[in-house]
């Protein structure tokens, strides 16, 4: 994230018509208030962005602060007058041709002809492309989220409260005016405790589990058609009482003689 106040002056600068890198051009500028919206869209998008290379070593503050003006000075001034100017010449050369067009069908378009030709509905169309590029960055830095609008108007007014003052209370932090938060460090004992609790937790669910998973005595109701062979093993014909010879008492007199 760049350097508020480097990115900060550069803004001022710029839109006091000052510039360090190039010189004014003489193309129409369009209306002042379409290049203030723009400008306070590049100022946010500058201002989001990393303008000191990561990888690089480290400078002090100062050093930072010059090099990051000078960064978004030239950024600036290359997007307005290479980009923003342009644009606006364009939208209203189109507006211009499209009236001609107009012109040299057979209908009678004279109202909509004299509208396109109107400088209020030049300046109309370049202020509208300004607004929309604001309204692109601040969904683009995530300062607004456009898809709240799908729950609501309150939603999205409720949203944009939220990150506002979640970006005041940064900022304010950031510059020593709100307390950082403090992690309170452990001591050994207290940790050893939390542990055992810990662990006597995963003992006592590790014991449900086990309860859940007992066998239920009715699925023994599965293996009755099951019989042992002389050879020990299982055949599928169940046991019945009456396949077994019950001694009579004479039969028991005679084996004991």
């Amino acid at each position: 994230m760049g350097k508020f106040l480097a990115v900060l002056l550069a803004y001022i600068l710029i839109c006091n018509d000052y510039q360090i890198f190039r010189n004014p051009t003489e193309l129409s500028k369009g209306p002042m208030i379409s290049i203030y919206i723009f400008l306070t869209a590049v100022f946010l998008l500058l201002y989001d962005l990393r303008l000191y290379p990561k990888h690089l070593r480290k400078l002090d503050r100062m050093s930072q602060n010059i090099f990051e003006f000078f960064i978004a000075m030239f950024a600036m001034e290359i997007i307005l007058l290479d980009f923003w100017y342009p644009l606006g010449n364009g939208a209203k050369a189109m507006c211009l041709q499209a009236a001609q067009k107009l012109e040299e069908t057979s209908y009678d378009y004279s109202y909509i002809v004299k509208s396109l030709k109107n400088p209020s509905t030049h300046n109309a169309v370049i202020c509208s492309l300004s607004v929309f590029f604001l309204m692109a960055v601040l969904h683009a830095i995530r300062a607004v989220d456009f898809r709240a609008l799908e729950e609501g108007p309150g939603c999205f007014c409720g949203d944009i409260k939220y990150r506002s003052k979640r970006f005041l209370c940064r900022r304010l932090r950031a510059l020593g005016f709100r307390k950082k938060r403090v992690k309170i460090k452990e001591c050994e004992e207290i940790r050893s405790k939390r542990k055992h609790t810990d662990t006597f937790e995963n003992n006592d669910n590790n014991d449900e589990k086990t309860i859940g998973s007992d066998i239920d005595l009715d699925d023994l109701s599965k293996y009755d058609d099951l019989t042992l062979d002389c050879d020990g093993s299982i055949d599928g014909d169940s046991l019945k009482f009456g396949d077994f010879e019950i001694p009579d008492d004479t039969d028991l007199l005679l084996s004991d003689d």
